[in-house]
């Protein structure tokens, strides 16, 4: 999960991905990156030069917490409905729960 701006709310962003991993894990500041992007770093010409963006970024490799367990909880995206869902890491189920249920046979 990422989050773009010229200014960000670090602990807004860190309460959305703490909402989606509920029930599967916890989020620390720790666990959430920030990076500064600046003209020259992305190759931005006809600017002036300086700060572009900053990005808070989220991933469950970089999780404290996590396990090397193959079937450990982990977070998806629905392709459907583009809701966030859990099941096992193993699994290959791009629809959450609910899209699966209304999904023809």
């Amino acid at each position: 999960m990422v989050a773009y701006g010229k200014e960000l709310d670090v602990n807004a962003f860190k309460a959305i991905v703490s909402a989606a991993i509920q029930g599967i894990g916890e989020v620390t500041d720790e666990d959430v990156r920030v990076a500064s992007r600046y003209t020259w770093d992305l190759g931005v010409e006809g600017e002036p030069e300086g700060l572009v963006l900053k990005e808070a970024y989220w991933t469950q490799n970089y999780r404290r917490t996590k396990s090397d367990d193959p079937n450990r909880a982990a977070l998806f995206l629905c392709t459907k409905c583009r809701s966030f869902y859990h099941q096992p890491a193993t699994y290959k189920n791009r629809l959450c729960p609910r899209c699966r249920t209304l999904a023809p046979d």
